[in-house]
């Protein structure tokens, strides 16, 4: 990407790129990456959201299949919240809104760890295969007849003749990295969201207490919050450019 830019813009522009990914909103877990100096406040700045190397479907409808009952438990709470104290129906709301958003959370985390560890194990397999190339003599790369690959064939029959070498250890490492990243990032979300669930609880509720057709509208509002929390696929890319001269 330096290379691209500098062709591009030439000796006359400083510049800056960075890339920022949220898979939680507004919260401090993800990644991201920086190039060029610091950015001054006459700099011209363009943001646009680029696609992130998740293959994932964790999309709206997805959400709203792991949080169902906790929109069902909603919708009763609702349809009978003429029946009960106020407080009582609010303080009802926001727990299952928080059970929604948890559930999310450990969902998405489950995702993107799977698909980190699943890559990992890729490059790993690769990087064995690049050391035996270059150890190996007479490795004939790409018609699958040099000595490399008939080393790698059988190392790979030995692990399909016993699976559980790379399984248990992939399995093991991936349960440890999910319950610890689960616990972390409810944490961090439910520090970001704090009092949100409390006003949104409040908000649906005197929406359903004179009008009980409004339930489902309801629904679909906290389905919407919580799904708006997670943003698995999408990064943020800035571009700053300022004359060299200023």
């Amino acid at each position: 990407m330096r290379n691209y830019l500098d062709m591009q813009i030439g000796d006359r522009y400083n510049y800056n790129v960075s890339i920022v990914w949220r898979p939680f909103r507004d919260v401090p877990i993800g990644g991201e990456t920086h190039m060029g100096p610091a950015v001054p406040d006459t700099a011209y700045v363009d943001s646009s959201w680029i696609a992130m190397p998740y293959d994932t479907e964790f999309t709206r409808h997805h959400v709203e299949g792991l949080i169902a009952d906790e929109l069902d438990a909603i919708g009763v709470n609702l349809a009978s919240a003429n029946e009960v104290p106020r407080e009582e129906t609010e303080e009802q709301i926001a727990g299952h809104i928080n059970a929604a958003i948890n559930k999310t959370v450990d969902d998405a985390v489950g995702t993107i760890v799977k698909m980190t560890i699943e890559k990992t194990i890729e490059k790993a397999q690769a990087a064995v295969n690049q050391q035996v190339d270059s150890v190996v003599p007479g490795s004939n790369p790409g018609d699958k007849t040099g000595i490399s690959d008939i080393i790698m064939d059988e190392v790979l029959a030995e692990l399909k003749d016993d699976p559980a070498f790379i399984e248990d250890a992939s399995l093991e490492l991936s349960e440890q990295i999910t319950g610890y990243m689960q616990e972390v990032a409810r944490e961090e979300v439910h520090a970001v969201i704090a009092g949100e669930v409390d006003v949104l609880a409040s908000g649906i509720t005197d929406q359903c207490v004179s009008n009980v057709d409004a339930v489902e509208e309801a629904k679909d509002e906290v389905l919407d919050y919580v799904f708006s929390r997670i943003d698995i696929s999408r990064a943020r890319m800035t571009l700053s450019l300022w004359d060299k001269n200023w």
